[in-house]
């Protein structure tokens, strides 16, 4: 027969492994590349895409902002990425009004139920093109960048969907190298 000192330190044995390799999955993790997103501080206006957002107007365009336009500022907090604008929105209450400095000027936003309409300025590049896919087919290469689908001229990724969205076969016109 085994001494009760054993059994303890048998018993202990599995939680204590569980708790010393979930540490090192941590460990492992953390140090491995990851790959985040981060768009430049130029905005695109939900309201200019019916086909993608239901919305005839937003506290935004209302208040003479554009698709386009780089936000340099919020409540006199320089942004550089959308990240810190949304960041420095989130800070805004409902009742509360927002002063938004763009680089055509200063504009006041007074947002509906948190809502500013808002997006992130996406340029429509391919990023990747799998292989023995239609894009492979049809020589689309990393890093093209789309200026024309179904005839409509294409400055950012949310032309590209709306222009997209209802077709079931697609032209496009691609700058390569550029």
């Amino acid at each position: 027969s085994v001494g009760p000192m054993k059994r303890i330190i048998a018993y202990a044995a599995g939680p204590l492994f569980n708790i010393l390799f979930a540490f090192l999955c941590y460990a492992i993790l953390m140090t491995m590349p990851t790959i985040a997103s981060v768009y430049p501080s130029k905005v695109v206006l939900s309201n200019d895409y019916p086909a993608l957002y239901q919305v005839e107007s937003t506290p935004a365009s209302e208040a003479g902002i554009r698709t386009g336009d780089t936000v340099l500022a919020i409540d006199g907090k320089e942004v550089s990425n959308y990240s810190e604008i949304q960041y420095q929105l989130s800070l805004v209450k409902d009742n509360e009004s927002v002063l938004i400095e763009t680089d055509r000027g200063v504009f006041t936003v007074h947002p509906r139920d948190g809502m500013f309409g808002l997006l992130p300025y996406q340029e429509a590049i391919i990023a990747h093109v799998e292989s023995d896919t239609p894009e492979k087919k049809a020589g689309l290469k990393r890093g093209d960048v789309i200026t024309v689908i179904n005839g409509k001229t294409v400055t950012n990724m949310f032309d590209l969907l709306e222009a997209s969205a209802a077709a079931d076969f697609i032209t496009m016109t691609v700058l390569r190298g550029g």
